[in-house]
């Protein structure tokens, strides 16, 4: 968009080619990086759907902050993550290997 979200003033320099810039909100105080992850990913869905990146997305947080955040700057974080979401989606599923030891004779006995 080519005026600033935190005080509707514009931009200098504007963009080129205006686009919809994500917004968010989230009741905690300070962004945390799912909160940012999640926002990232609505960019990317802009993108596709509009064939235009968002230059930025933005946070509201509980304490009433906005926070501007570059999307260029989280989109490579958002490609590594969907990445390795979608290889762990092709392993096996399995439980965690226990992080105890092994069960004593007197357990058994406990019912």
């Amino acid at each position: 968009s080519d005026l600033d979200p935190t005080t509707g003033a514009p931009r200098t320099p504007a963009p080129t080619t205006p686009a919809y810039e994500p917004w968010d909100t989230k009741l905690a105080r300070r962004p945390g990086p799912g909160a940012v992850l999640q926002l990232t990913a609505y960019a990317h869905a802009v993108a596709t759907a509009t064939g235009h990146a968002p230059e930025h997305m933005h946070l509201l947080t509980g304490d009433g902050t906005t926070h501007t955040l570059a999307t260029a700057d989280f989109t490579p974080i958002l490609a590594t993550t969907t990445a390795r979401l979608l290889d762990r989606l092709t392993q096996p599923p399995a439980l965690p290997a226990p992080t105890w030891g092994e069960p004593r004779p007197t357990c058994d006995g406990c019912g």
